[in-house]
């Protein structure tokens, strides 16, 4: 009898030790975000705002960056385009993951024209996003 691993079968969260940058500016996302990637090993570093986001990868190397769209000062669509286009060669090759509460084929299409890898509709499912983190984020820095 073969034994198969079906889509029921919880996945075994392996801490991923990633360095993340989370574009955030909900505090209440920050914490609930933080806290879980922090059970699988994570160092997260926040920004409040795509302008902030922008200082910290002039700084910092990231594995991953998880970028809301929609905030004040800069938004996630404006910061990727700098991020992907203007500061370096190194900046430009980390991946960048959209993070938005709407899922409309417009926005989806905005965020991927931009330069960003995939997108996670948010409340995001945490199977769905450690997935999706094992898949984008770049392994060594």
């Amino acid at each position: 009898m073969e034994n198969k691993k079906d889509d029921t079968t919880p996945i075994d969260f392996t801490p991923l030790n990633f360095a993340i940058l989370l574009v955030e500016d909900s505090e209440i996302n920050q914490i609930l975000t933080k806290t879980r990637l922090e059970k699988w090993g994570c160092i997260i570093d926040i920004a409040n705002n795509g302008l902030e986001a922008i200082d910290k990868v002039k700084n910092n190397l990231y594995n991953i960056i998880l970028m809301d769209i929609e905030m004040p000062v800069m938004n996630g669509y404006e910061a990727t385009r700098i991020i992907k286009n203007d500061i370096s060669p190194k900046a430009s090759k980390t991946p960048i993951l959209g993070m938005s509460g709407h899922n409309s084929k417009t926005e989806t299409s905005k965020m991927i024209n931009v330069g960003m890898e995939a997108f996670i509709i948010k409340p995001f499912n945490m199977e769905e996003l450690y997935k999706t983190l094992i898949k984008y984020a770049i392994k060594q820095l």
